[in-house]
């Protein structure tokens, strides 16, 4: 098993956003557009090794459909399984303002629910929810990848070794390869309390800063700091939804769980956890297709 780059690459985001062409940043002040050689360098690695490949990239969820038939032509269609995260609506919401707010992106958790996390299940879907809804992120790859081909992992957010230990299996590799490895680097939520300051302190900083300065003294500098040398205080409170958008995460979380049920995409895990309370527990390994 090939993943590109070796021991001391975490993730392929370089390569993911060459091949789709992006840019991190604020409009009209953003990162230089990265290199084509990023993918060609992965899709000459595919192309020479003859066994499984892993490559990994929360950037491929927003490829367009230009991105994703280039990518099945050329890392070859009969060799391209897509595995996607599949998250509690209410996590993710949770989990994608604070990672705005530390771009620089989102603001205040309300304007940001209103704007972005809102919706009325059967109608018109932003970009946020074409991502994670599942079921939507499932249809979309499922336009260009037969659908047995698209894996949905459940991800369950207080079991920590259980998204590694459903790559053991679906890799085939050796029982705690992967769930015995420490992780070098924490990637913990910010509390309620870090939540504030942090955008406060971008709020204030923004204005007067350019995207690259922003990115070394806030992105890498400030917030990196403060999750990795403060430890929160037992108990400290953590950001929660309202009540509107908790009874919203409820109805989405329901209908993407049926539309992954009745389809034939293979399902890791156990769907309950995406309509379920973030902090309830779950199972590993489970895998299925979802409409057995």
């Amino acid at each position: 098993m090939l993943y590109p780059g070796g021991r001391g690459q975490w993730h392929h985001h370089s390569e993911a956003k060459a091949l789709r062409g992006f840019t991190d940043g604020w409009s009209g002040d953003a990162d230089a557009k990265a290199d084509e050689s990023h993918w060609l360098a992965v899709v000459e690695a595919v192309r020479a090794h003859p066994g499984r490949v892993v490559i990994s990239s929360e950037y491929f969820a927003q490829a367009d459909e230009a991105s994703r038939l280039r990518l099945l032509r050329d890392l070859g269609e009969d060799r391209v399984f897509v595995i996607f995260g599949t998250r509690n609506p209410v996590a993710i919401g949770l989990s994608t303002w604070q990672q705005g707010m530390r771009m620089g992106y989102a603001g205040a958790l309300d304007e940001w629910l209103e704007r972005t996390y809102r919706r009325e299940v059967g109608g018109p879907v932003n970009k946020f929810w074409t991502q994670a809804d599942p079921a939507e992120l499932a249809a979309t790859w499922s336009q260009q990848v037969a659908p047995e081909r698209v894996i949905a992992l459940v991800i369950d957010e207080k079991d920590r070794l259980l998204l590694p230990t459903t790559f053991e299996q679906l890799l085939d590799l050796p029982a705690g390869s992967l769930a015995s490895q420490k992780p070098r680097q924490s990637n913990r939520s910010l509390t309620a309390v870090e939540a504030e300051l942090l955008r406060q302190v971008i709020a204030t900083v923004r204005p007067h800063v350019s995207w690259d300065e922003f990115s070394r003294m806030i992105r890498g500098g400030t917030t990196l700091r403060l999750l990795q040398s403060r430890t929160p205080a037992p108990g400290e409170a953590k950001t929660v939804l309202p009540p509107w958008a908790l009874d919203q995460a409820a109805v989405v979380a329901a209908h993407s769980m049926a539309r992954l049920e009745a389809s034939d995409h293979v399902i890791a895990g156990s769907l309950r956890l995406v309509g379920g309370h973030p902090c309830a527990g779950g199972t590993a390994g489970t895998l299925h297709r979802g409409a057995d």
